[in-house]
């Protein structure tokens, strides 16, 4: 009797001994506290075949045989193309909502087929965010953001950005007690929503940054001086000193001025310029162009060693909005990635500043689920198991394309993980080979993840 390596490391982590494994199943690169991590969340499940996993629209013809449409005709200009989108030299093919994005294909290790093993949003969210199936609703782990800043902390404890895990719009899962890897939560909500996450408690919803140097000091002092309840027998189990450390974490930042750089004024036009609807609009509250500006201030600006963004959301399309709500939702958040990217790729690194961002910079790209392979009686799209991501930046192989969903109902389909070929004697990929091929890429242990990364989506 065969046994595959999935199973294999299902029985090593049911009998308890993967993790004195170490090296034989983990990285073999050391940690490098100058690599960055950016996790990019499209939410609501998108529709796929519209920019990571096409087919050619000429064989819904034959959707009753296959199970497959991708009905771009019914989409609005410019999104009802004849066939897909392929450069010349290419081994990618992109659907019409893929947007500014393609221009990156020589950068972009896409994964296909991979199986996301529920239909529900918040399951799915949680799943592909820590790499474990929740239990229930409850996450179990880190998401790969925490996992991340938590295994630098322990390494490198003095290379932690103010903000090193930051998540923006999204949910981020830390089991720890390290103050410095919980994630602080902001938002692009509002242009001035981080600032006011910092300042959380201290003022009113306004500008801060035009309150006088007197004024801030008053609202500091009367920070310190706010009282809760009982606090030595709330602090038995460190409750209390986890929230006094999280209170001198937000004073730090709201004295501090780095606060400004998220604020999206006329002294900070070189930095919005490109997120904005044109150079000389800014990005607004709500978009993902304000989503992206963002996550690219706290990596420039070196305040985060991983960022969690939600850059697009509402895709959940399942009535006749599918149509013109999912390519338009998806490619505004295609194209602010895309402008991220570019942005990247030109602005130096934080500690490295003969280096480039991008070039110490690994991007994971996805969202919960995708949606069917046939449109319902709506005209909408209901979800789908099958899923798509994307892989892109240091240690990641481009160009290049992992596994595929099948010709038949867009089905999962079986990964030999080293040559990224469809093989039925492989693995079935889920969101837990995804990162853990992100960890390998940074020398980060993975073995809590029980499966190995894709060895052909790493250089």
């Amino acid at each position: 009797m065969s046994v595959s390596r999935r199973d294999l490391f299902k029985f090593l982590g049911a009998a308890g001994v993967t993790a004195s494994l170490g090296p034989a199943f983990g990285q073999t690169a050391s940690i490098d506290p100058n690599h960055l991590f950016l996790f990019v969340v499209f939410g609501g499940g998108w529709d796929h075949p519209m920019s990571l996993d096409p087919r050619h629209p000429s064989l819904d013809a034959m959707k009753d045989n296959t199970g497959i449409e991708m009905a771009w005709n019914a989409l609005p200009a410019p999104f009802n193309l004849a066939a897909p989108i392929q450069a010349s030299g290419s081994n990618l093919m992109f659907g019409p909502a893929i947007g500014g994005m393609q221009r990156h294909w020589d950068k972009m290790c896409v994964v296909r087929g991979i199986s996301m093993d529920t239909l529900s949003h918040p399951t799915g969210a949680r799943y592909f965010s820590t790499g474990k199936p929740p239990s229930g609703l409850a996450p179990r782990g880190n998401s790969a953001g925490a996992e991340v800043v938590d295994q630098l902390h322990r390494t490198f404890p003095n290379r932690l950005g103010q903000l090193a895990n930051l998540s923006i719009d999204v949910d981020n899962y830390y089991t720890g007690n390290t103050t410095e890897v919980r994630a602080f939560r902001a938002s692009a909500l509002s242009p001035i929503s981080i600032a006011a996450s910092f300042s959380r408690g201290l003022t009113p919803e306004g500008d801060y940054s035009l309150l006088p140097a007197a004024a801030r000091e008053n609202l500091l002092a009367l920070h310190r001086q706010r009282q809760f309840c009982d606090p030595s027998n709330i602090d038995a189990s460190g409750v209390m000193t986890r929230v006094r450390q999280a209170q001198a974490k937000n004073e730090q930042l709201f004295s501090g001025s780095d606060i400004a750089s998220f604020t999206v004024r006329l002294q900070n036009y070189d930095e919005w310029k490109l997120y904005g609807p044109s150079l000389v609009e800014p990005p607004a509250p709500g978009t993902p162009g304000l989503a992206a500006f963002f996550a690219r201030q706290a990596l420039a600006r070196g305040m985060s060693n991983s960022v969690t963004v939600l850059m697009q959301s509402e895709l959940d399309t399942h009535t006749s909005i599918h149509p013109t709500q999912q390519p338009t939702r998806q490619k505004a958040g295609w194209d602010a990635l895309a402008t991220l990217i570019d942005d990247l790729a030109v602005t130096n690194h934080p500690a490295l500043t003969s280096d480039k961002l991008l070039d110490h910079t690994t991007i994971v790209v996805y969202s919960e689920f995708t949606r069917t392979a046939l449109r319902n009686a709506a005209g909408g799209r209901d979800h789908s198991l099958t899923n798509s991501a994307v892989l892109l930046g240091k240690g990641i192989r481009g160009n290049t394309v992992i596994g595929a969903s099948s010709d038949n109902g867009m089905q999962p389909q079986a990964v030999n993980l080293s040559t990224g070929a469809v093989d039925p004697a492989g693995d079935v990929v889920r969101p837990e080979h995804v990162l853990a091929t992100v960890l390998e890429c940074g020398g980060y242990d993975r073995n809590h993840l029980l499966v190995p990364g894709i060895e052909r989506a790493r250089i």
